[in-house]
């Protein structure tokens, strides 16, 4: 899966220009992998990625960013309405990340609500 996202994320970030282009017109490019199956060793529903220095931790850019959301973990949690922790958590993500959304599918296709 890490191999797939990479390469799909690569795509995405590589197809923003043409050979000759300028690299300045590259444009943030995040990959939002919603899981419906355990895929990373941790118990949290959502992890985001970036790239970063590994001695000082510093962001080397945020050109890149990459989210996995699991949920069978999400149901793991036993919350009184998953559906409104996995909307609450997706809005704060997308608020964050500031992108608009080509495609949404709705929490009720992904659930299996």
């Amino acid at each position: 899966m890490i191999q797939r996202t990479l390469y799909y994320w690569s795509k995405l970030y590589e197809e923003q220009i043409e050979q000759t282009e300028n690299y300045k017109k590259l444009s943030r490019t995040v990959c939002i992998n919603i899981l419906n199956y355990d895929y990373l060793d941790n118990n949290r529903f959502h992890n985001a990625y970036i790239l970063k220095e590994l001695g000082t931790n510093e962001e080397l850019t945020n050109i890149c960013e990459i989210h996995f959301i699991e949920i069978p973990k999400l149901r793991k949690l036993n919350l009184d309405d998953d559906a409104d922790m996995l909307k609450l958590s997706t809005f704060n993500l997308l608020r964050r990340l500031r992108s608009n959304l080509l495609e949404i599918f709705t929490l009720e296709q992904v659930l299996h609500l």
